[in-house]
């Protein structure tokens, strides 16, 4: 069982190993998450709710290991 405080900060990759930027918030609706907001645009997104950083809808996350978690291509 992960908790979603244990995905912010985590490394967001793809399966092909393509680095995407650490996990700085997660989205989630009716107990489930929908989305990881990553990247530079995202910890801006934090500060200042009219940015956007890149957005990874739950459903492309293929996995979550100790440190990252991949998502598809």
């Amino acid at each position: 069982m992960t908790r979603l405080s244990d995905l912010i900060g985590k490394r967001v990759q793809t399966e092909s190993g393509i680095y995407l930027g650490r996990a700085h918030e997660v989205r989630a609706k009716d107990g489930e998450v929908t989305a990881i907001i990553c990247g530079p645009l995202g910890f801006l997104q934090r500060l200042f709710p009219t940015r956007r950083g890149r957005r990874i809808p739950w459903d492309r996350v293929r996995g979550t290991t100790s440190s990252a978690i991949i998502c598809d291509d």
